[in-house]
């Protein structure tokens, strides 16, 4: 009988649902349909290392085909291809940025304890602001809102919500230093973003983060507020740091594309299909 072969993509939903961080609809989905999919599938091509260790683990599928496909470089890489160039400066003032959703595995919670020690440490230095870009979930943004205020850092931090794609853009224009602080993150989109656009990241020692940030980014337990706060001084106000970030994150963020990634797809696909004859 003739069967179509099937080529599946995964992100990292069952990796979030495994740790509790999932709706009972997603969690029934990742326990009944997923693993099926992945058995059946000739290729599931994987958005990381991280997740396709992950998947498995999981599933326990060791002799299945798991490319690594990683993604673009979103907004950033779409205007680059429009002839925008960012400022590599590494005196940019500009303020902090966060962005993503504001799951608690985002970890701005975090984020909120380090920068307030970055506040009380430096009392004798200007603070840039802390923004904070992302949709609330289940009114996480009220709880974040309220840390902010308990920790005596409400008027130092901005909380944005949702944003454009021209605003985003003018923030990452602006943007001294991007800190994403993550537990669980399957690629980490806005750390090859602040990369392109010549902007110092901090980054979690968890998930694929340390893999998408490699030798460019700043590292650091998201439960270690001390040496979290430590990371985000240092890229701030020492410049050969600043520097040299800005300089690797700029060549490192350049290996990641939607032409490379769609071509490694088109190859998977094209393999696939060959296997039939």
């Amino acid at each position: 009988a003739f069967c179509v072969p099937m080529v599946t993509s995964v992100h990292s939903s069952h990796l979030n649902a495994e740790l509790g961080y999932a709706g009972g609809l997603r969690s029934f989905y990742n326990k009944h349909f997923l693993g099926a999919t992945l058995k059946r599938a000739r290729a599931a091509i994987m958005i990381s290392g991280y997740v396709r260790r992950g998947t498995k683990r999981i599933f326990d599928i060791e002799s299945k085909s798991l490319p690594v496909v990683y993604h673009g470089g979103g907004v950033v890489e779409k205007l680059k291809a429009h002839g925008w160039l960012p400022t590599l400066d590494h005196e940019r003032n500009g303020d902090i940025l966060f962005v993503g959703s504001l799951q608690p595995y985002k970890r701005v919670d975090a984020l909120l304890h380090a920068y307030a020690r970055v506040v009380d440490r430096n009392r004798n230095r200007v603070v840039p602001r802390l923004n904070v870009v992302g949709k609330s979930v289940d009114g996480s943004a009220l709880q974040l809102q309220k840390l902010a205020q308990a920790l005596g850092i409400e008027g130092q931090v901005e909380f944005l919500g949702q944003v454009s794609d021209k605003e985003l853009i003018g923030l990452y224009e602006q943007s001294k230093l991007m800190v994403l602080p993550s537990e669980i993150e399957g690629f980490g989109l806005p750390v090859i973003e602040a990369m392109q656009a010549g902007i110092p990241v901090v980054i979690s020692n968890r998930c694929a983060l340390p893999e998408i940030g490699g030798d460019a980014a700043l590292v650091a337990d998201p439960d270690d507020f001390s040496r979290l706060a430590q990371c985000i001084e240092t890229g701030l106000w020492e410049p050969a740091v600043r520097r040299q970030m800005i300089e690797r994150g700029f060549v490192h963020g350049e290996r990641f594309g939607w032409a490379k990634c769609a071509q490694e797809t088109f190859d998977i696909l094209r393999s696939s299909v060959n296997r039939m004859a």
